[in-house]
């Protein structure tokens, strides 16, 4: 996302109207800050279904003219950035060109609800193994773009898809539209100063436009964490602002992170997820946990441990469970860290 106002982002493509003499739009699946999002099937991929994300007019004429006329196809660099990965979390980029003037990137589908939309179905009282497996799916994927120096920057729920496979939980990460490479500079090519991220998420750093690094995800994925465990964001309206600059104002001050702790909004919460979720979300990123995969085995060893005994039913249950206790719910998958 830039956070600015920019252009409109132009009339959108009905369905059935054919991108690139390749992509068939089936139908408006999004629309963000940067990009608007279609249902497409790739007529030359045995009809393969992609989601095809369109610059916004708006956008790409700001960029142009900052950069005087001349930008490069900045879907190429979030294709050239996610080739260096191969975490099955992290959707591929199948092509990237230029349709009528506007820059496009065909991307894997990912099927299920973004996790924004499981987070409100779930108000607050998601299941304790159910956000464990999540933060351990986001966390591998972190992980492994960390060690292969790549910063995403834009860690959000609603760029989380979220699908059940055989009874397992699958994640999927997309939208690395700003991501970049560890020791670059911040700004996103011919934005100049421009704010690049989703405030309600970003790390004070990146809010006070300084130098983003891996701990910059780390903050964003216990933001994240403490949506999923709460139903609330980290950082609750407190004075006149709206919208974004909620986010920004607070993080541009030296005030507490989060605002409340996690176990006040949902009393079932082990005592120690405030001080993992804390730690992570300091303003001051040496304290934070020097890798994701230090904050997310600390948060998952808590919250499985807090998973109620698997419940029984019928004759035979009951019966089994008058022989022998019942167990905890055991993870579903290993520790990150080896």
């Amino acid at each position: 996302m830039l956070n600015q106002r920019i252009a409109p982002h132009g009339a959108d493509w009905p369905a059935g109207q054919i991108v690139a003499n390749d992509f068939e739009i089936v139908s408006l699946a999004g629309r963000g800050s940067f990009s608007t999002v279609y249902e497409a099937i790739q007529l030359s991929r045995q009809r393969r279904r992609v989601a095809l994300k369109m610059l916004h007019a708006g956008i790409q004429h700001e960029l142009e003219r900052r950069a005087d006329g001349v930008i490069e196809n900045p879907y190429l660099r979030e294709q050239a950035l996610i080739q260096r990965l191969t975490s099955p979390v992290i959707c591929r980029v199948h092509r990237v060109g230029f349709h009528q003037n506007r820059y496009f990137a065909a991307i894997e589908w990912a099927s299920g609800q973004t996790l924004d939309r499981v987070i409100s179905d779930k108000k607050g009282h998601m299941r304790l193994g159910l956000a464990a497996d999540i933060i351990h799916q986001l966390g591998e994927a972190l992980a492994e773009m960390h060690r292969n120096q790549v910063v995403h920057r834009d860690l959000k729920p609603s760029n989380v898809m979220v699908s059940e496979r055989r009874g397992q939980v699958v994640v999927r990460l997309f939208d690395f539209g700003i991501a970049k490479l560890a020791g670059e500079a911040d700004n996103f090519p011919g934005t100049g100063t421009l704010l690049v991220g989703t405030p309600a998420y970003m790390a004070p750093e990146q809010a006070n436009q300084f130098v983003t690094d891996p701990r910059s995800d780390i903050f964003s994925l216990a933001a994240l964490s403490y949506e999923l465990l709460t139903g609330q964001r980290h950082i609750q309206a407190t004075g006149a602002a709206r919208g974004a600059d909620i986010y920004l104002d607070y993080l541009k001050t030296d005030a507490a992170i989060p605002t409340r702790p996690a176990t006040v909004l949902r009393t079932d919460l082990p005592e120690d997820v405030d001080e993992i979720l804390a730690s992570a979300l300091s303003r001051d990123r040496h304290r934070r946990p020097s890798t994701v995969e230090r904050f997310c085995d600390d948060l998952e060893i808590v919250l499985r441990a807090s998973v109620p005994p698997i419940r029984r039913r019928g004759l035979l249950g009951r019966a089994l469970g008058a022989l022998r206790p019942a167990s905890k719910e055991q993870p579903k998958l290993p520790p990150l860290r080896p």
